[in-house]
């Protein structure tokens, strides 16, 4: 008995130490653990990096939640609850603490190892997925390519010009060479570049974000290219307009209550069209370039008290906050979280981009798109002969189609919402002017937003600072308007199908009007009526086969300006939704 006792304490010793070495310290909060566990049972602290996948045995980092080569679930935190309650040196208190400990509650450089091992892993498999569209893009980009030169090749054929001469396409040789090249090349360049950008990213960078930094600029440099053509094309036709005398009627007020009898030359007709014109764009861009030039000479000379003064874009100054004066260059310079999130550019770009004038020719590509696709699918309602009254002069329809951008234009928008304007705008003064508050937090907060006495005479020409319900309710009805009047029920020479096509045309015209102002909704209309007049025709008068070919280039051109408009409204509607998520999620 006493041999037995003598060995006890001894035996009781041996287990300990066994259990000692069986034991694993967490370098974390020193607590002993069961050797076979993954984590530390009191804090969570992971033992390992990574552990094999029970099914396909590959290593995989212990954060996965599924297995990255055969999908199988891992259930890490599961597997080591099982094995410390089987571990005979666990406790049955120390086994209730081995639950999945959250992020938010581990310290601090715990939580920092771990988002960085996660964003790493969702790095590497974005961009992996962006190698292989990457390589996509670039396959689709060469054939593309290859595609033009072989239709070019066809198109050259004696087989093929003997078609053309003998079948009635109505589309000369210069209109198809403009649309193969719209229609082949601009693929090519979009692809390529996309392509190039996913293949060339850095290691450390999201090469999607890169993706959508370059079609930015891409998207920009497109839609100035079409806006400098749109101008050449517009511009070169007066050229060819002959000095003969021509007498029309334009119809104003919705087309007939008046009419307003025309008797000039034709050529003086469309300069006087042109300086129309010409003015819609100047007041689309003058603005913006002036207050561009004021800014640059306030930061002049570059050498300021002897120091050398840093060209950083993308710096944003206090100082430069406080002297904006316009919604617009407070939104450039100091930027919202989706600006942010999409990466920061130079100034320059946001001062182009948020210019009325590119705006417009953004909205004219997603008119132009958007109507295709409803005349595509309202094909098999539209007759054979119902394609709208074209003179046999093919000058007499081109000035009548430009003349109808700025009449319809001063019926539908200026008469039916403008007008209307001035009164809300009225109400809306008042209102203010009642509601004045000794705030400074709020003053500071409306002053931008803040309404003028200046603001109720000129709420007639648009470009309104907020876009309410009411102004939705005008857009609205003098779209409808705008799409019966085409209708050949009342005062058009359309098919009932024209309602639909017309109604989405006159959205965003009208819509143009509101946010850009009457100058925008000219140009717009002006630009597609003329546009479309000169594809449609493709008449050969002296030597104007290279305007025929850039109108129909730039047929192209607008529709893909168009796509990539709708593709980045659809982008910035997600990027906007994952940015509320986070901000609304508490741990991150």
């Amino acid at each position: 008995m006493e041999e037995e006792n003598n060995n006890s304490p001894n035996e009781e010793k041996e287990d300990v130490t066994e259990t000692d070495k069986e034991s694993t310290i967490c370098t974390n909060c020193g607590e002993k653990n069961p050797q076979a566990n993954l984590f530390c049972n009191f804090c969570g602290h992971h033992f390992v990096d990574k552990v094999n996948c029970s099914k396909c045995g590959v290593e995989v980092p212990i954060y996965n939640s599924y297995c990255g080569y055969c999908g199988s679930p891992m259930r890490l935190t599961q597997q080591s609850t099982q094995r410390a309650q089987q571990s005979p040196a666990i406790s049955i208190a120390s086994d209730k603490q081995s639950v999945y400990t959250p992020l938010h509650k581990l310290p601090q450089d715990v939580q920092e190892r771990l988002k960085e091992q996660q964003r790493r892993q969702r790095l590497e498999s974005r961009n992996t997925i962006a190698m292989v569209f990457g390589i996509i893009f670039i396959v689709l980009g060469i054939g593309a390519l290859v595609t033009f030169f072989i239709t070019l090749f066809v198109t050259e054929s004696d087989v093929f010009l003997e078609l053309l001469g003998t079948a009635d396409f109505g589309l000369s040789k210069a209109a198809l060479y403009g649309a193969l090249i719209g229609m082949n090349l601009l693929p090519v360049v979009i692809f390529m570049t996309a392509g190039i950008s996913l293949l060339t990213y850095k290691p450390d960078n999201d090469a999607w974000n890169g993706l959508y930094k370059i079609l930015r600029f891409l998207f920009l440099g497109l839609s100035s290219l079409v806006a400098i053509l749109i101008i050449v094309s517009i511009f070169g036709w007066i050229f060819y307009n002959p000095n003969e005398i021509v007498s029309i009627n334009e119809y104003f007020w919705l087309f007939y209550i008046f009419i307003i009898p025309i008797n000039m030359t034709k050529s003086n007709i469309y300069i006087l069209l042109f300086f129309i014109y010409f003015s819609c764009i100047l007041l689309m861009t003058l603005p913006t370039l002036v207050k561009y030039l004021l800014k640059r000479k306030r930061s002049d000379p570059d050498v300021i008290g002897g120091t050398e003064k840093k060209d950083d874009t993308t710096e944003l100054l206090d100082t430069d906050i406080e002297k904006s004066s316009s919604q617009q260059e407070l939104h450039i310079l100091k930027l919202s979280p989706l600006e942010e999130r999409k990466g920061i550019l130079p100034t320059a770009f946001y001062q182009i981009k948020n210019m009325p004038f590119i705006k417009s020719i953004e909205l004219l590509g997603a008119s132009m798109i958007s109507s295709i696709i409803i005349i595509l699918i309202l094909t098999p309602f539209i007759s054979g002969g119902d394609t709208g009254p074209i003179a046999e002069d093919p000058f007499v329809s081109i000035i009548a189609v430009a003349w109808a951008g700025v009449f319809e234009e001063l019926s539908f928008r200026l008469i039916l919402i403008g007008v209307p304007m001035i009164f809300v705008v009225l109400i809306r003064f008042i209102i203010q002017e009642n509601a004045m508050t000794d705030s400074v937090s709020i003053e500071k907060n409306v002053e931008k937003k803040r309404l003028k006495v200046s603001n109720i005479f000129l709420a007639i020409r648009g470009k309104y600072k907020t876009i309410g319900y009411v102004e939705w309710s005008f857009i609205g009805i003098s779209s409808l308007i705008f799409g019966f009047a085409h209708w050949e029920g009342w005062t058009g020479s359309w098919g009932a199908w024209k309602i639909v096509q017309a109604s989405l045309s006159g959205f965003f015209l009208s819509y143009a009007f509101v946010k850009y102002g009457i100058e925008s909704a000219i140009f717009i209309h002006i630009t597609n009526n003329v546009i479309s007049a000169l594809a449609v025709v493709s008449v050969e008068v002296g030597n104007t086969e290279w305007l025929t070919a850039i109108t129909n280039f730039l047929t192209w051109g607008l529709m893909f300006i168009g796509i990539m408009k709708i593709v980045s409204v659809i982008i910035n509607f997600f990027l906007n939704r994952n940015i509320k998520q986070r901000a609304q999620t508490p741990y991150l």
